[in-house]
Formats: structure tokens, C-alpha cells, sequence
């Protein structure tokens, strides 16, 4: 009969099993899709709510633009230039206020960032900038403030340079260095002493917030109560502390630690990609976490299925293919919990209760399956050993590889050395399997 050639058969069992856990690859496969999809879903979110709030924010300037006009050297008489001028020294100091909105099922990181920017020009040395008996139009000069997203501004912004306040219009009349931002029509004079300026901004944002080093010195201080910072950009702080009550940092840019200078004609330079700052990172990403876990579901349904077959070996009951097939789906359901739970809880627990519920219903089943409350403990036993290890796995992303390594060499060990005294061709014959089971029990 076939069903009594597959209870005898070795190899048609072994066979069979490795079939089955390809199989069951489908699922987990379409579980890794899901994944992906959910993924989508919160990215989407995120970029919905941002644009309602206001998206990243960088922040540049402020900087000086002074029109002139040079001969062509035509006949069509004189052309107007633009000469940009970027503060000597830049000076910002940030507190940001951070809050969690939640969408549905997901929540995004925000923040409110009130910003003190000072600093000073040095508009002496014009004309070493400009080409040759240009003359610059001091009288249609204006001063810049870059700022990425102009959703986030929440109140009116004024500069005061020179002693005198000056306030801010939107729109920039060119976009050499800045895209977006603030212009402040400024009464400027070489030859006055002061040339400091100060603005004060408040600003909404979300995900990150940078700042470009257009000073020839430029520092940096932010500080927020947000714990989990992740800084980002072209440089990292010189000093930072991180606790649970939140953040201070610290940086410090020269000129020469970047790729323009402090003056130039035109549109010759783009600043905006030496900015830097702080990213509010969200500690907790379950669905990268579940991807993870989903990347060793053959080997995880390959290592149970092999311990129930050892079991076999060792017990007078052979499981069928269909009972193989229950107690895989059982397997491929637990990323299927772990996602659905992961979405509502922290990962830890989504694992601890997903991980519990398949090790006892799979206990439970192999109870009747293999008429053992021995085999049954033994099995639950091994179950719980495989997913701490996993977990240890998904904690150890640097050690993972050979982590994992060494633990499947102390399992293929442990089975080498309990199959030791097996004779694998004498093993379809009952008497046999008593035998074996007495060496090795």
C-alpha cells in the first residue's frame, strides 16, 4: 500500500518534508509581501501628515546679495551681476519640541524649534569679490534666510542688522544659493562698524532638522527632550550628551571643512548638501524587525521539521504528511502574529506572546499526534530553544552571521551526536526502531 511504502521509507519521508518546507515558503513569502505593503502604508502616512505640519527643515543663512552692474565689454553697455556674501561667523542655538501625532495605527514624529541665529558680515572687502570698476547697488541689496518648507513658520520673522530691525517678505528674486525662504530688504554701508545681524525663528518641522555652515566659523548648539537622536548630515557634533531626558549637541564647522567659499558671483556653488543637524528617530520599527525574522523562516521551519523527524527516529510513532502540514501552518502563523501584534505593542512583547501561543498549540497537537506527553515537553522544549535563538538573532545585527554560525553547529552537533548509534538502513523494521530507542533513550 502507499501509505505503508511512505511509513517505511526513509528517504520518501525525508523526501516529503523537504517539500513541504518548500511549500511552505509560499506563505511565508506572501507574509514578507504584507510586510512590505504595511510598510508602504506608514511611509504614506508619514508623508500625508508631514505635508499638513510641515516636512524636514534646513535652515540657511542668513546671507547677503548685493547687485552690480560691470561693462559687458559690448557694445550693449553694462550688465548686472549678483554677488553673494556669507557671514563671517554664524552663531545658532536651537530648543526643539518635540511631539508624536498618531494616524491610524502609526504615529509620526513632529517638532516645534524655536532658533536664535546671530552672527556678523564683513562688507569691506567688496570690491576684491567683484570683477574689475563694477559698481555695486547697495541700494537693492537684500539678506536671505533660507528655510526648506515654508509650512513651518509660525510667527512673523524680522532681522536686526546693524542695530535696525528688518521684516521679512517671502520669495527670494533668485535662487543662486536658496530655494526658498525669507528675504529682508536691509540698508547696507560698508564703511559702518557694526555688521552683526540676530533672527529669531520659530519653526514647525518633522523627521529632522539641519543647518548649511555658511559662516566662516559657524557653531551649533540644539538641545531637545527628545531621547533618541539620531545626528545626521555632512558632520557630526563635537560634543553631545544623550540621556533619558533628552539631548544636548554640540558642533563646530569651518570653511575649510567644506566645498565653497565665502563669496562668489552667480550660481558657481550649491550649499545646501554640507547642512547638517539631528534626526528625532523613532526607536521602535516592528515591521523591519518582522522582515528580519521573516528572512529565516526556511530555516526555522527546516530545523522543526527535522526535530520532529528525529523524534520519529526515536519513537514508535511516524506522523503523517498532513499532520507535518498542520504543524507547519502553525509555524508560518506566528509571523502573521508577530506582524498584526507588532503594529500595536512594542516588538518585545508581540514576540514573547506570538512566540508562547505557537510553542503551545504545536505542544499540544504533537501531545495526541505522538501519543507522548514526554515527546510532547521534549518538542515544546526545542520550540522554546529556536525562538529564544532567534530572538537573539534579531537583538545581534553585527554578530548575527556568526552568531547564527556557531549556534547551527552546536544543533547539527547535539542531532549528530544523539543520531550517533542509529542504523539508518535497518530503520523502516519496528523491532528495529525498540532497539534504537533503547540505545539511545
Amino acid at each position: 500500500m502507499p501509505g505503508k511504502g511512505i511509513k517505511n521509507s526513509i528517504g520518501l519521508r525525508l523526501l516529503i518534508i523537504g517539500l513541504l518546507t518548500l511549500i511552505l515558503l509560499i506563505p511565508s513569502i506572501m507574509i514578507m509581501v504584507l510586510v512590505e505593503d504595511r510598510q508602504s502604508r506608514r511611509v504614506e502616512v508619514e508623508q500625508e501628515v508631514r505635508s499638513k505640519w510641515a516636512r524636514s527643515q534646513a535652515i540657511t543663512g542668513p546671507v547677503v546679495t548685493i547687485p552690480y552692474l560691470y561693462h559687458s565689454g559690448s557694445d550693449k553697455g553694462y550688465k548686472k551681476g549678483l554677488l553673494h556674501l556669507l557671514p563671517e561667523e554664524l552663531n545658532v542655538s536651537g530648543r526643539i519640541k518635540p511631539t508624536i501625532r498618531y494616524r491610524s495605527i502609526y504615529k509620526v514624529a513632529l517638532y516645534e524649534a524655536e532658533m536664535d541665529i546671530s552672527g556678523f558680515f564683513n562688507l569691506k572687502k567688496i570690491n576684491n569679490y567683484l570683477p574689475p570698476k563694477a559698481k555695486p547697488l547697495f541700494d537693492e541689496a537684500y539678506i536671505s534666510l533660507g528655510i526648506t518648507d515654508m509650512h513651518g513658520i509660525s510667527s512673523d520673522i524680522s532681522l536686526n542688522y546693524s542695530g535696525i530691525d528688518y521684516t521679512g517678505e517671502p520669495g527670494l528674486p533668485t535662487k543662486d544659493i536658496i530655494n526658498t525662504g525669507i528675504r529682508f530688504v536691509a540698508t547696507l554701508n560698508p564703511e559702518k562698524k557694526d555688521q552683526s545681524f540676530k533672527v529669531t525663528l520659530n519653526l514647525k518641522g518633522s523627521n529632522n532638522l539641519k543647518i548649511v555652515p555658511v559662516g566662516k566659523e559657524t557653531r551649533v548648539t540644539l538641545k531637545s527632550d527628545w531621547s533618541n537622536p539620531s545626528f545626521s548630515g555632512e558632520y557630526l557634533p563635537v560634543r553631545k550628551s544623550i540621556s533619558d531626558k533628552g539631548f544636548e549637541a554640540e558642533w563646530k564647522v569651518l570653511h575649510f571643512n567644506r566645498d565653497y567659499p565665502q563669496s562668489w558671483v552667480g550660481n558657481k556653488f550649491k550649499v545646501l548638501p554640507s547642512a547638517f543637524g539631528v534626526t528625532l528617530f523613532l526607536p521602535v520599527d516592528s515591521y523591519h524587525k518582522t522582515e528580519r525574522t521573516l528572512k529565516y523562516a526556511i530555516l526555522f521551519i527546516g530545523m522543526t521539521f527535522l526535530s520532529f523527524f528525529i523524534v520519529e527516529v526515536l519513537n514508535k510513532k511516524i506522523l503523517h504528511p498532513v499532520q507535518y502540514i498542520l504543524i507547519g501552518s502553525a509555524l508560518v502563523l506566528f509571523y502573521s502574529l508577530l506582524l498584526s501584534l507588532s503594529e500595536h505593542i512594542r516588538f518585545e512583547p508581540a514576540y514573547l506572546i506570538s512566540s508562547l501561543s505557537i510553542i503551545s498549540l504545536i505542544s499540544f497537537y504533537s501531545r495526541y499526534a505522538l501519543k507522548s506527553v514526554k515527546m510532547a515537553g521534549v518538542l515544546g522544549g526545542i520550540l522554546s530553544l529556536f525562538y529564544l535563538f532567534l530572538y537573539v538573532l534579531l537583538q545581534l545585527q553585527d554578530y548575527s552571521i556568526l552568531v547564527g554560525s556557531f549556534g547551527l553547529l552546536l544543533v547539527l552537533a547535539i542531532i549528530m551526536y544523539t543520531t550517533r548509534n542509529i542504523d539508518w538502513f535497518a530503520i523502516s523494521s519496528p523491532e528495529n526502531r525498540e532497539e534504537i530507542k533503547e540505545k539511545t533513550g
